[in-house]
């Protein structure tokens, strides 16, 4: 064997070893220089938090839930999976109050039987919510790196209560597998340039 292909086969070896190195990014110091060095040696750096909301609420979160209504290939934080679950479980009240209204708006134009409007709309909130829980369960699952099949734990009875403690675990950051970001967008931009 020649010098060169030696070398290039030392150095494929050496770059199979390597570990992708991790920090804790609530220091900002260390993240700034971390990324520094990365950047020095050609390395591409991606930080990923906790959540996707820079600060996890009631409002934010819930925002988050009902955006990605339909959206599995992400990740989702634990703070944005609880507060989104408890807005969207909150806005059942005004939903009930307006599929009330809507069907008692049609029972004062007579027209057909007020009970299957109402029991229409229900149906569909809670299609909407549970379609909406199953992917945010599906994304939060993706988090903690665990196969999203498990979100159909939810329609085994007693399966959803082992699905919740699933839910409640921390975050594993050893895989880039999913990202906070939804992958549709980035090879749409992809394409576009």
């Amino acid at each position: 064997m020649d010098e060169p292909a030696e070398k290039k086969e030392k150095i494929a070896e050496k770059k199979e070893k390597q570990e992708v190195p991790t920090i804790d990014i609530s220091d900002p110091k260390k993240l700034k220089e971390f990324i520094k060095m990365a950047e020095k040696e050609g390395i591409e750096v991606h930080v990923l938090g906790k959540n996707e909301s820079l600060r996890p609420g009631i409002v934010p979160s819930t925002r988050l839930f009902l955006k990605d209504w339909i959206n599995v290939n992400k990740r989702m934080g634990r703070a944005d999976f609880w507060y989104g679950l408890l807005g969207t479980f909150l806005l059942s009240i005004p939903a009930g109050i307006m599929i009330s209204l809507l069907a008692s708006l049609f029972a004062s134009m007579g027209s057909g039987s007020v009970e299957n409007i109402y029991l229409l709309g229900v149906a569909a909130w809670i299609a909407f919510f549970y379609v909406a829980l199953l992917t945010a369960e599906v994304r939060r699952l993706h988090d903690i790196e665990l196969p999203g099949y498990l979100a159909l734990l939810l329609f085994i009875p007693g399966g959803d209560l082992i699905a919740f403690i699933i839910a409640a675990m921390p975050q594993r950051r050893t895989k880039s597998t999913y990202t906070f970001e939804d992958p549709r967008k980035k090879n749409k931009n992809k394409h576009d340039k």
